[in-house]
């Protein structure tokens, strides 16, 4: 899924923070942060979405954990995710990053939780939402450069009660992942030397 070193992308983020909603959070200070905290959520087959009465985005997945009763049990009914990457390339922004969200036990307070939409254990993420995301954590770490690239359940038994999950899933590669946010992080680096006339 690499892109070419140096193809540095600009995406938006939609922020529907306040169309989400919902009781105030436990608050956390930036500095507490650890972890990009990687997620699935949902299905790739757009007819799941439906059934389950929600749209394919953000909102709906605010929705599906206020609905459904085991989802709504495991999270008290809030937004598990700061931020989710839909399949076309959309992206959002559902919780502040002060904000400590129940997505993974003891990693809520370090981590933020970031859901892509799709089974990944069986296909891969899309080319658009590999690179949204790609590009959404590398300007995370360009502010916090020490934050951790994890996958759910790479964290252990401490950040899930189920042991057989498997989340983000064997089709997407988090070390993969780590490595191209890293070279978006350089390649942009590279190109500030450049524009400052430093020769490389």
């Amino acid at each position: 899924m690499a892109r070419a070193l140096g193809q540095v992308m600009r995406h938006h983020i939609e922020n529907v923070i306040r169309k989400i909603g919902g009781e105030p959070m436990r608050q956390r200070a930036v500095a507490d942060l650890r972890y990009i905290v990687l997620h699935r959520f949902g299905s790739h087959d757009l007819e799941w979405y439906d059934e389950q009465g929600i749209a394919p985005t953000a909102l709906g997945v605010a929705k599906f954990y206020q609905r459904n009763p085991e989802a709504c049990a495991a999270t008290g009914g809030h937004m598990p995710y700061t931020f989710v990457v839909g399949q076309g390339g959309g992206a959002w922004q559902a919780r502040a990053l002060t904000d400590v969200t129940p997505h993974s036990k003891r990693f809520n307070t370090p981590g933020i939780g970031v859901a892509f939409l799709g089974d990944f254990r069986l296909l891969p993420p899309t080319r658009d939402q590999w690179n949204v995301g790609v590009d959404m954590c590398a300007a995370l770490r360009r502010l916090w450069p020490h934050l951790q690239i994890v996958g759910h359940t790479g964290l252990g038994a401490e950040a899930t009660s189920d042991p057989g999950k498997q989340c983000p899933g064997r089709m997407f590669d988090v070390t993969d992942f780590a490595a191209e946010v890293q070279s978006v992080i350089d390649a942009a680096a590279g190109m500030h030397l450049l524009s400052m006339g430093v020769a490389i």
